[in-house]
């Protein structure tokens, strides 16, 4: 997922709105199924500088996820997912 999210974030996105520096940590919940699918996003911060909107924009993007697995089975689950935003001064 890691290569996924490098290859498919814009990291620009808050320096175009001109975000202070500083490290931001967007975190937003969803559901994986026992498909690995996911639903119901919902971002737990709001830092602003569309910073929430694109991790959301790249989750709906991305390929399923591995299912949780409980008592041997796959189950569905609450997944917190955070990303971190660094922006430095130019």
């Amino acid at each position: 997922m890691d290569k996924f999210f490098a290859s498919q974030l814009n990291p620009d996105i808050p320096v175009r709105k001109k975000a202070p520096a500083g490290a931001y940590q967007v975190v937003v919940q969803f559901i994986v199924d026992k498909e690995g699918r996911i639903s119901d996003m919902k971002a737990l911060t709001n830092h602003g500088f569309g910073m929430e909107q694109e991790v959301i924009r790249v989750l709906k993007r991305s390929p399923r996820w591995l299912p949780a697995i409980q008592d041997g089975r796959k189950v569905k689950a609450y997944r917190k997912q955070p990303i971190t935003f660094s922006i430095t001064e130019k």
